[in-house]
């Protein structure tokens, strides 16, 4: 379960940040005038640890090796899994807080399917026509 750690807590900056924590995950959420504009889901912490990003309807999903961020596609099965993990371990955290932070993990896979649809199409084009003679 997720507890939160207060003394992350900000409420004189522009932008105010709370921590929440738990075994396998950490919750990083940014609130500008009550409203979250970003967080950072870490997973599978201590041993595989792996980071979502998200800010602005963008998604990065990174792994992290001794301290520093790689960049991990993430399959949006996975993604699902980490929502759902997430969900279950929400209880003590605000319900609106989780339901946002669910419905963006949520959305990732339509995105997922989105980015792959346009990388596909900016394959150039294969011509089946033969070469002129």
């Amino acid at each position: 379960m997720f507890y939160e750690i207060n003394a992350a807590r900000s409420s004189k900056r522009p932008v105010n940040m709370r921590w929440f924590t738990s075994l396998d995950m950490d919750l990083y959420l940014w609130f500008r005038d009550g409203v979250p504009v970003r967080f950072q889901l870490s997973y599978d912490k201590p041993e595989n640890e792996s980071v979502i990003f998200w800010s602005d309807f963008d998604f990065r999903t990174y792994r992290v090796e001794c301290g520093d961020y790689v960049h991990n596609p993430v399959a949006c099965s996975d993604i699902q899994r980490i929502a759902r993990n997430f969900l279950a371990s929400s209880e003590y955290i605000d319900t609106g807080i989780s339901d946002f932070i669910y419905a963006r993990l949520m959305e990732c896979p339509q995105q997922c399917a989105n980015e792959h649809a346009w990388q596909a199409n900016r394959r150039p084009a294969v011509s089946t026509d033969p070469e002129p003679a």
